[in-house]
């Protein structure tokens, strides 16, 4: 944790009932709040106000009155790390953090759109611990990034993977959100970023699902890229339909209470960096289904059938099942793959303003199906001609969907990031001339000698931000902060207006006090530190 990260607040002894008329964490910091309440206000100030943020979290001025009207605006020292958030009535310590709503929402900021930067992939499992002799082992809490990660300078947050069945273990309606709430206060606590995204599929997927509506349906697959061995034998698993309109209902309800469950903390709110569409998936994030057919007779390795789905249907004689048909049977068309991806966006824009999504693309992720008897089956020439869609046709108009109706918040990237590997062709055929785009480097990218030409790789593809795994950026050697400086100069040099585009780390922050009161903020970087500095405004008529 850097020593001079920002600790402002801006306390007092209530907070106004509503302020209306604005312009635009849960740690718990020791110390007792009593002592911070007792300032007298300062010298009513003419006119608007600048406070200064100093590096040390030193504030010139501490306090200040203002009248009803003016504008109070504070200039960050590190624009990277350093925000306002409001405190609710009556509120004096981290614990009081409003939720980002009405006037909180205003005063929040500032507010990080299309954010560039180095992001760091949380552990898609056990989280990583470094021993004493500086060995990187698998046994930490799951789904964690390690403390050095978010303390480190040379990132600007991280990629939470999550799971569905983390967040909804056992039914409708009930959430778990320890995992979740673990990292986010740690991003907040050292002024870093977070983005989120939800998958299902052979690792997220919840059991009580089925006993909720949705269909069971069973698939056998392997994750690797097509043509590269398809008589492999995969893993069994059981998925739902995200065509259907009940397993639709369940995927955006979780998604909603997860915006909800974010904005009950502005500090929370505020550090969100993306949220990744997701739900139909494979073993990731990434958007992909279950979709070889792989038979008897085609391939002639004979797969065996694990205990626990021995009675699995469609199982054929080698051991084997098609997936096309399986979908095909279930009602699976392009169509409905698009509804659920035009469904879950609206969902997303209406329930996360001022946010954007980053839809992470497979090339040819999803099944050739048409309807019930017409689909890709066994010994089937991949590019077959006809009524089927063509094998990146779904992938190609899911992304042009997403882009007409949601524009420059639609980000669309690729996670095979390799030095000297072209950009993937619908990265580079589908953006619009404002989209951005982003890549996360490929899984065998291991080595943090491999990092920087990887980096630069995502750099020379022009990526707004480039996701990397955790375990090669703690293993020592060169440092990547000039990277992330150099996405974060290239972003600002293409910010413009006030939307997606605009500069997501402004230098200032400035709200405009619309009614009288006492107005209390905190700089969220601040609340892990033993004594957070403090500062009070007072609006008077």
């Amino acid at each position: 944790m850097r020593s001079h990260r920002l600790a402002l607040l801006l306390l007092g002894p209530t907070v106004a009932a509503a302020l209306a008329c604005g312009a635009g964490s849960s740690g718990r910091p020791s110390g007792d709040p009593r002592a911070w309440s007792g300032r007298a206000p300062a010298p009513t100030s003419e006119g608007d106000v600048t406070v200064r943020v100093l590096p040390d979290g030193s504030f010139d001025p501490p306090s200040v009155t203002i009248h009803e009207g003016a504008t109070v605006t504070w200039e960050l020292s590190d624009r990277y790390r350093q925000s306002i958030a409001p405190l609710a009535k009556g509120g004096a310590t981290c614990a009081d953090i409003a939720p980002y709503e009405g006037w909180y929402a205003d005063l929040t900021g500032p507010m990080p759109r299309n954010p560039s930067g180095l992001f760091i992939l949380n552990q898609d499992g056990p989280g990583l611990r470094q021993t004493a002799s500086g060995e990187l082992v698998s046994d930490g809490p799951l789904g964690a990034v390690t403390d050095a990660t978010w303390a480190s300078d040379e990132n600007v947050g991280a990629f939470l993977r999550l799971r569905w069945n983390w967040i909804q273990p056992e039914a409708e309606g009930r959430y778990d959100w320890t995992i979740l709430d673990r990292e986010v206060e740690k991003a907040v606590a050292n002024g870093k970023l977070y983005s989120v995204g939800v998958k299902a599929g052979f690792h997220g997927t919840p059991a009580w699902i089925f006993d909720a509506g949705v269909d069971r349906l069973v698939f056998r697959d392997y994750g690797t890229h097509p043509g590269s061995g398809d008589c492999k034998c995969g893993a069994f698993m059981a998925l739902g339909n995200p065509t259907q309109r009940r397993y639709q209902e369940l995927y955006d309800e979780m998604l909603d209470e997860l915006a909800r469950h974010l904005a009950s903390n502005a500090a929370w709110y505020r550090s969100l960096a993306y949220v990744k569409p997701s739900g139909a998936n494979l073993y990731t994030v990434e958007a992909r289904l279950p979709k070889r057919c792989d038979c008897a007779g085609v391939c002639t390795e004979r797969c065996a059938v694990p205990k626990d789905w021995k009675d699995a249907p469609n199982v054929d004689a080698s051991g084997r099942i098609c997936n096309t048909r399986v979908w095909a049977e279930a009602g699976y068309t392009p169509e409905g793959l698009y509804a659920f991806y035009e469904r879950q966006l609206e969902h997303l824009a209406r329930n996360f303003p001022e946010k954007d999504f980053a839809y992470l693309l497979i090339h040819d992720g999803f099944p050739r199906v048409q309807g019930r008897d017409d689909y890709l089956g066994c010994g089937e020439r991949k590019k077959r001609s006809g009524d089927l869609p063509d094998p990146v046709e779904q992938t190609r108009e899911i992304l042009r969907r997403g882009w007409r109706t949601h524009g420059e918040r639609f980000t669309i990237m690729h996670a095979a990031l390799k030095a000297g590997k072209p950009i993937n062709r619908l990265l580079r055929t589908e953006r619009q001339p404002t989209q951005f785009i982003a890549e996360q480097a490929s899984n065998d990218a291991h080595q943090r000698s491999q990092l920087r030409a990887v980096v630069q790789q995502g750099l020379d593809d022009g990526a707004n931000f480039i996701e990397l795994y955790e375990e090669p950026t703690l293993q020592g050697g060169a440092s990547l902060a000039s990277y992330n400086a150099e996405l974060h100069q290239r972003r600002e040099r293409a910010a413009t207006g006030d939307g997606p585009r605009r500069d997501p780390f402004p230098a200032t922050h400035s709200y405009r006090f619309g009614q009288q009161g006492t107005v209390n903020v905190v700089n969220p970087a601040t609340c892990g530190q033993p004594t957070p500095a403090v500062a009070t405004v007072t609006v008077i008529p």
